[in-house]
């Protein structure tokens, strides 16, 4: 069974509190080492919480715009494991644009 590491506020942040603006991995994806997870905003900086492991993102614990102090789980990445997830809307988008080219006739020889 893989293990589950915690994504957190820094500590030595600027400001004594942060809001979550944006995650920038969804729950599923891979995310590698020291790679950009969730973007937070203080009332001095905006700042990028990289990932501490190399895995999967398994949880988003606060979502965007909530409040979290230094220290505070944003989220959960599991490690060892490094296959990404496709979450099911991205799924369908995918398949969706591999019909559409199926639909299109075979461009022959001159048609460019």
């Amino acid at each position: 069974m893989a293990d589950l590491v915690d994504l957190l506020v820094p500590t030595e942040q600027e400001g004594s509190e942060a809001v979550v603006r944006a995650w920038l991995k969804e729950v599923g994806e891979a995310v590698a080492e020291n790679e950009p997870v969730v973007e937070l905003e203080t009332d001095k900086v905006a700042v990028e919480v990289a990932a501490p492991a190399a895995g999967v993102l398994a949880e988003q614990l606060l979502a965007v715009d909530a409040e979290a102090g230094p220290g505070a789980v944003l989220g959960r990445i599991r490690i060892g494991q490094t296959m990404s997830v496709i979450p099911a809307k991205a799924r369908s988008a995918a398949s969706q644009g591999v019909k559409e080219l199926q639909r299109k006739p075979p461009l022959g020889p001159g048609s460019a």
